[in-house]
C-alpha cells in the first residue's frame, strides 16, 4: 500500500488481523451472494489484547466494560483502553496515541477497545463478522478442473523471477488452463523460452506516446502518458483493461471462468479455479484500514461531471472498503462484461466538458465507483481473507515498518533491519511466528479460517523477511535462470528425495539443492524417502548428534557442506550401513596456512580411522556453485559500469581468516604502492546469509574490475568463488585443487587467475599485469562467468552427482 499516506491514529486497525481469534469458527455457504453489511455498529470495538506497554495515562479498578467505556468517555485524551474482569488495582486503563498488543491478553484475559472507525462494520463480539463472512461465500464447489480457464495479465519489462512467480506458481500448483501475457516486443530470449515450456500464449504490445493535451502531459504523471496500440487515449494503467477484454474476448478455448490481474506483485498458493463454478464478477476488498477515502480511490462527483466541471481534489461521498482493482475474478462474459464497464467509463470523465484534469482518475477509482455506485449489479464483494484472492499489502506494509523501527530502535540501520527475520521465526517454513495469525505450518499464507490462500496480491508489502527468507526458496523459484545439462541418451527417470535431518542450519545449501535437483530433467522428486530411487541428505555438520540420519535406504548420498575437512560422526561410526552410501565432501583437501597438504581422510576427533560401512563409503569432491539469485538481470550494463579498479573485501577476523587478512594486507600494500586512486579493500556487507545476497556486496563485485579473494586457511572451498565469478571481474584466488577435479574444470589463465599465497611478490606482479592490461582482465572474468552458467550451476552439480553413482549414471552426448 502506501505508508506515507498512513494515518498515524488507525494504524491499530490493520493489526486486528492478527488476533483473529476466531478464525477457525469462520465458514462460508454455496452461492450466496456477499453484500454491504448493514446491521447496527456498537461504539466500541474490542478485541483480546492490550494497550502499548507503560503507555496507559491513566487506571483504576473498574473491571467491566461498560464502567471503563464511561471512564474513557470522561477522560480528556482518552482514544481507546483496555479492561480485565479481574480484580485488580489497575484493571481499566486509558490510552493516547498508542500501538495495542493485540491477540496478547496477558494473565487477566484484557480486551483492546476503541472507538468503531466509519465503515467498520465489526462487532465487539464475534456473531456479526461470522455472518458477514458466511455471506461472502462466492463459489460453489464442482467437479470440474482449470482446463477451460483463463489467468490474465499484463507482463511487459519485468524480470525472469515475475515469470517465475507468476507462471511457475501456478503450472507448479496445477493450473491446467489459459495464461494470456501482453508482452514486450524485444523480449529476453530466456524469458520467451520460459514462457512457451509453461504453454504461455502472448500478445505483444506496441507501446506509443498518448493522445493527451499537451497542457496535461506537461503537468501529469508521465507513467500515465504512455498508450498502447490501438488505445492511443487510454494510458497503459486503464489500456491494459480494454486489452484483456479483447483477448479474453478472441480466445475460442477460453470458456470457463477468468482471473484479470496484477503481475509483478501476486503469486499462486494454488489452482484458483480447481473445483469452484464463478458467477458474475468478483471483487477482492483490501484490509479495513484500506477505504475509499484513499487518493487513489477519489472520483469525480456525478454532479459536477453533469455540470462539465471535473474536479479529482472531490473524495467519495461515503467511504466503503476499498476493492482492489488488481484481481477481478468473473464467468467470462460477465468478466469482458466488467472490463468494457472499466474503459467505457474511463473515457465517460475523460470526455467531460473539462475534462483534461479527469485524466488522472485511476483504476482503482472507476472501479470502486462502479460498483458502489451500483453501475455493475452483477459484481460482488468478497471480504478480505475470505475469498481466493488474498490481498495482504495492508497488514505487510505496517508489519514491515513496524519490524524496520524495532531494529532502528536498537541503532541499526534500514538495511540491516530489513535483512533480519520477523519475530518468531523458526528460519524455515515458519517465516513469522504464529501469533501473528498469517500462515499456515508450511509459511503459505491463509485466509482467516486458517485455509491457504488460493491467489496472494501485493506480496512485496511484506519486504525482504518473507520474500529472501521464504518466497524465493519455493520450489517454483528454482528455475530462474536454467542452466544447461548436457543430453541424456536415456529417459529414464531417478527418483529423488532431499532428506530432512530436523536441523536448520543450512539455509543457503537447501536452497542450492532444491534448485538442482528441481531443475534437472532426469530427477522426479518425491516426497516419501521410501519411494526414492536416491535420498540426498545435505549436511552441514552444525549439529552433528542431533541430525536424523537416513538409515535403511538403499542409495544415499551424503552432500557434506561442512567447513573443516572432518567427515561426519554418524557416517564414519557405521550409522549407515546397511545403505549404498556416496559421500561427497565439499572441504576435501587439507591445508595449513593457504598451502595444500593432503587429500581428506575419514577423520575422529582428528585421528583418521577406517570406515565402518559396507560397502566401504566412496568419498569424492564436491563444491559449492553458482546460483540463479546471484544473477545481473543486466550483465552488459555492468561491465560498463565498473568503477573499481581493485577490490578485496575478504573477512578477517577469526582463526579461519588467518591466510585472508594477509592475503587482504598484501592487496592494500599494492593499492598503496601503486596509488590505485579507485581502489575498495574492507569488508563490504555480509555475503550470503540466512537472509539472502547483501546488496552492497553484490553490488561491489559488480563494480569491480579485478577482485582480490582467498580460500580459508585450513580448507578449500568457500562460496566467495563463485558469487564473484557470477559477477563478471577478473577473479584473483589462491591455488586450488578442487576446481579443477570437478566435470567442466576451471582453468588458471582461462576463467580466472592463481596465485601462490606464499609469495607475495607474485600477487603483486599479476595485479599489476592486470591492472595495466584491462582488456584481458575483462575477458578471462566473462569467460569464467560463461563457464559457470554453462557447467557449475546447481543443476550441473546435480548432474555430476548422480553420473559418479554407478546405479544412475548414463552415458552423455
Amino acid at each position: 500500500i502506501y505508508p506515507s499516506e498512513f494515518d498515524a491514529t488507525v494504524v491499530w486497525r490493520v493489526l486486528l488481523t492478527f488476533a483473529a481469534t476466531t478464525a477457525s469458527q469462520i465458514t462460508t455457504s454455496a452461492d450466496t451472494a456477499a453484500t454491504p453489511h448493514t446491521v447496527a455498529s456498537p461504539e466500541y470495538r474490542c478485541v483480546d489484547g492490550q494497550g502499548e506497554f507503560k503507555k496507559d495515562f491513566s487506571s483504576s479498578s473498574d473491571n467491566a466494560k461498560g464502567a471503563c467505556k464511561a471512564k474513557c468517555d470522561a477522560t480528556p485524551g482518552c482514544q481507546s483502553f483496555d479492561f480485565t474482569s479481574a480484580i485488580q488495582v489497575n484493571a481499566c486503563r486509558l490510552y493516547g496515541h498508542n500501538t495495542p498488543r493485540l491477540g496478547r491478553s496477558g494473565t487477566g484475559g484484557r480486551q483492546y477497545c476503541r472507538p468503531r472507525a466509519d465503515g467498520d462494520d465489526g462487532d465487539d463480539r464475534d456473531d456479526v463478522i461470522k455472518s458477514r463472512y458466511a455471506a461472502s461465500a462466492l463459489a460453489t464447489v464442482a467437479s470440474g478442473t482449470s482446463e477451460t480457464a483463463t489467468i490474465i495479465a499484463l507482463a511487459m519489462g519485468y524480470d525472469l523471477a515475475a515469470h517465475q512467480r507468476f507462471v511457475g506458481s501456478l503450472r507448479y500448483f496445477g493450473y491446467q488452463g489459459n495464461i494470456i501475457l501482453g508482452v514486450a516486443p524485444a523480449m529476453d530470449p530466456r524469458h520467451q523460452e520460459f514462457l512457451d515450456r509453461h504453454n504461455v500464449q502472448t500478445h505483444v504490445v506496441q507501446v506509443v506516446p498518448c493522445k493527451y493535451p499537451e497542457d496535461f502531459v506537461k503537468r501529469g504523471t508521465c507513467a500515465l502518458c504512455k498508450c498502447s496500440v490501438p488505445y492511443p487515449t487510454l494510458n497503459m494503467e486503464i489500456g491494459r483493461f480494454a486489452l484483456a477484454r479483447d483477448w479474453l474476448a478472441a480466445c475460442d478455448r477460453c470458456t470457463g471462468p477468468a482471473l484479470f490481474s496484477d503481475y509483478r506483485d501476486l503469486y499462486f498458493q494454488g489452482d484458483p479455479f480447481e473445483g469452484v463454478k464463478i458467477s458474475g464478477v468478483l471483487l477482492y476488498e483490501e484490509h479495513q484500514l484500506i477505504s475509499t477515502g484513499h487518493w487513489i480511490a477519489r472520483y469525480p462527483s456525478l454532479e459536477k461531471i453533469d455540470a462539465g466541471i471535473c474536479d479529482r481534489n472531490v473524495r467519495f461521498p461515503w467511504e466503503r472498503r476499498m476493492l482492489n482493482s488488481g484481481t477481478l475474478i468473473g464467468d467470462r462474459l460477465s468478466l469482458i462484461r466488467f472490463l468494457g464497464a472499466v474503459v467505457s467509463d474511463y473515457m465517460r470523465v475523460m470526455h467531460s466538458i473539462n475534462g483534461s484534469n479527469c485524466y488522472r482518475v485511476r483504476d482503482m477509482a472507476v472501479v470502486n465507483y462502479l460498483y458502489y455506485s451500483g453501475k455493475a449489479p452483477y459484481a460482488r464483494a468478497v471480504p478480505h481473507r475470505t475469498g481466493l484472492v488474498n490481498t495482504v499489502g495492508a497488514e505487510g506494509a505496517v508489519l514491515f515498518q513496524r519490524h524496520i523501527e524495532k531494529y532502528e530502535a536498537l541503532g541499526h540501520d534500514r538495511s540491516y533491519a530489513s535483512q533480519q527475520p520477523y519475530e518468531g521465526s523458526d528460519g524455515e517454513d515458519a517465516w513469522i511466528g504464529p501469533s501473528f495469525n498469517l500462515i499456515d505450518k508450511s509459511g503459505y499464507l491463509t485466509n482467516y479460517d486458517g485455509m491457504r490462500s488460493k491467489v496472494v496480491h501485493q506480496f512485496d508489502r511484506l519486504g525482504y523477511p518473507f520474500i529472501r527468507r521464504w518466497l524465493n526458496h519455493q520450489p517454483f523459484m528454482t528455475e530462474l535462470y536454467p542452466t544447461p545439462v548436457r543430453s541424456w541418451q536415456g529417459t529414464k527417470l531417478v527418483k529423488v528425495h532431499l532428506w530432512d535431518d530436523t536441523t536448520y542450519f543450512k539455509p543457503r545449501e537447501t536452497m542450492f539443492n532444491q534448485e538442482g535437483w528441481g531443475g534437472h530433467p532426469r530427477v522426479s522428486l518425491v516426497s516419501d524417502p521410501a519411494e526414492a530411487d536416491l535420498v540426498v541428505w545435505v549436511t552441514t555438520q552444525t549439529k552433528v548428534e542431533a541430525e536424523v540420519a537416513p538409515r535403511g535406504y538403499p542409495h544415499v548420498a551424503v552432500l557434506d557442506y561442512a567447513d573443516g575437512v572432518t567427515l561426519h560422526r554418524q557416517v564414519v561410526r557405521g550409522n549407515l550401513s546397511g545403505s549404498k552410501v556416496v559421500y561427497f565432501k565439499r572441504s576435501w583437501t587439507v591445508r595449513s596456512q593457504g598451502e595444500f597438504l593432503r587429500f581428506a581422510l575419514p577423520m575422529m576427533d582428528g585421528v583418521p580411522v577406517p570406515l565402518k560401512t559396507k560397502p566401504e563409503t566412496r568419498i569424492f569432491p564436491i563444491a559449492y556453485s553458482g546460483h540463479s539469485g546471484l544473477l545481473d538481470p543486466s550483465p552488459e550494463e555492468s561491465d560498463r559500469a565498473r568503477s573499481v579498479s581493485i577490490s578485496c573485501s575478504l573477512r578477517v577476523r577469526g582463526r579461519s581468516n588467518i591466510n585472508r587478512y594477509k592475503i587482504r594486507n598484501w592487496t592494500q600494500d599494492f593499492v598503496d604502492l601503486h596509488n590505485v586512486t579507485d581502489a575498495y579493500i574492507g569488508q563490504a556487507g555480509q555475503g550470503r546469509s540466512m537472509a539472502g545476497w547483501d546488496g552492497n556486496f553484490m553490488k561491489l563485485l559488480r563494480r569491480s574490475r579485478i577482485v582480490v579473494t582467498s580460500n580459508p586457511s585450513s580448507w578449500e572451498g568457500d562460496f566467495r568463488l563463485w558469487e564473484t565469478l557470477l559477477a563478471g571481474p577478473l577473479v584473483l584466488i589462491d591455488k586450488m585443487t578442487v576446481p579443477g577435479l570437478l566435470p567442466e574444470p576451471l582453468r588458471h589463465g582461462e576463467h580466472f587467475v592463481m596465485y601462490d599465497p606464499t609469495n607475495k611478490t607474485e600477487l603483486h606482479d599479476l595485479l599489476l599485469y592486470y591492472w595495466t592490461h584491462p582488456e584481458e582482465a575483462a575477458a578471462i572474468g566473462k569467460a569464467g562467468r560463461e563457464r559457470v552458467l554453462n557447467s557449475h550451476m546447481p543443476v550441473n552439480r546435480a548432474e555430476y552427482v548422480l553420473q559418479t553413482i554407478p546405479e544412475f549414471a548414463l552415458r552423455t552426448g
